[in-house]
């Protein structure tokens, strides 16, 4: 056999497929912009729910890149007319950082339709609340300011790790204070 095919190496590399023959997939794939690509990818990560209900995910998120595409061209093409008399007096420099900078702004424009807010994470009880902890404030620390974990976080002596120790102790104690009380 030839060294290099991909059923004798552990590694396949684009050098050892012929992509042009492999399958409609991958030419679709190919075929999907930069922004369908990063639309995708951000549906992928922080919308799985969303993302798993799209029948084709090639084909909508190849859509949507165009859509993202042809947005971005019509909103800068109005920022650099608006600009245009402004950029006709500054140095080339100038004018390139502008017109990136208008490429960009149109970029957030258009993306900001396609990249939403991630999902909420589900908890595995959801109508469950956290459970509060009256001794302990929003930042983790005692409610008593004169707690001496709270000399230990101004004392530049006292390690993170010599810390983190001692506020997980306390921490703990108190959540067994807790629960002794609760209990009948």
């Amino acid at each position: 056999m030839e060294v290099g095919t991909p059923w004798q190496d552990d590694e396949v590399t684009p050098q050892t497929i012929n992509w042009h023959s492999t399958s409609s997939e991958w030419e679709s794939r190919t075929a999907m912009n930069n922004y369908g690509q990063r639309v995708m990818g951000h549906w992928k990560t922080w919308l799985p729910n969303r993302y798993d209900q799209i029948e084709d995910p090639i084909s909508f998120f190849t859509s949507v890149g165009e859509q993202v595409e042809e947005q971005v061209l019509q909103i800068s093409g109005a920022m650099e007319a608006e600009q245009r008399a402004a950029m006709e007096t500054m140095d080339y420099l100038a004018r390139v950082g502008r017109v990136n900078a208008i490429q960009k702004s149109a970029e957030e424009v258009a993306l900001s339709e396609f990249l939403l807010e991630p999902e909420a994470q589900t908890r595995e009880s959801e109508d469950q609340e956290e459970e509060p902890y009256p001794f302990m404030d929003e930042t983790g620390m005692p409610t008593d300011p004169s707690h001496p974990l709270w000399a230990m976080a101004e004392d530049d002596s006292v390690s993170l790790a010599q810390f983190r120790q001692a506020s997980q102790e306390w921490f703990e104690a108190e959540k067994a204070k807790m629960s002794k009380s609760t209990t009948p």
